[in-house]
């Protein structure tokens, strides 16, 4: 079960989530914990990126490509915690930390704070099918519930199994609808 408790509300505000950090157990046994992403994990981005397979980078950015740029390492790791909340899962192995997968939520509207959000993942290859995803997914949502993210907003391509079944699973309203290859979610975080 997991060690962790959802972001709460101060005096009407949403709390600081750059320290956002929670334990939580795969369905293999291995722990995790789930962090907040800092500046500092660029490195990290730059070897799980290195990892993943030709088709998991093609089912998260919808093209293929080799490696990330700095501007694209600055954008995943230097963020605000306001209109873009970015987490990560990292795992000790073999004495060293190693980013396994990492999530986050990206404001679309001009609201303050923001009530809409894009949301996107990924979880390297050999961290697949251990239900990384959907503790991301819950964490991720849990803190957008707190900051006052209503709804979440999600593409995906038709045959990502796993990302369909994570967002049709979750127990909250889900509207999809789907156009040429591509399946489009609205996930609503309070009902």
């Amino acid at each position: 079960m997991a060690k962790y408790s959802a972001p709460r509300k101060k005096n009407g505000r949403a709390m600081d989530v750059k320290n956002y950090t929670a334990v939580e157990k795969l369905k293999d046994g291995n722990e995790v914990a789930i962090r907040a992403v800092r500046a500092e994990d660029k490195v990290g981005f730059a070897k799980g990126f290195e990892q993943l397979s030709g088709e998991a980078i093609y089912r998260r950015f919808f093209f293929r490509k080799k490696l990330l740029t700095e501007e694209e390492l600055k954008i995943a790791t230097e963020i605000d915690f306001i209109r873009v909340v970015a987490l990560v899962a990292e795992i000790e192995e073999d004495g060293e930390k190693k980013l396994i997968g990492a999530c986050r939520y990206v404001a679309i509207d001009d609201n303050d704070p923001p009530r809409h959000a894009e949301i996107a993942f990924t979880v390297l290859d050999a961290w697949q099918g251990k239900g990384l995803g959907k503790i991301l997914f819950r964490h991720l949502s849990d803190i957008g519930r707190a900051c006052g993210v209503e709804k979440f907003e999600a593409v995906t391509l038709s045959e990502n199994r796993s990302m369909i079944k994570i967002f049709t699973s979750i127990g909250l309203k889900v509207d999809a609808r789907s156009e040429e290859g591509e399946i489009n979610f609205d996930i609503h975080l309070n009902g």
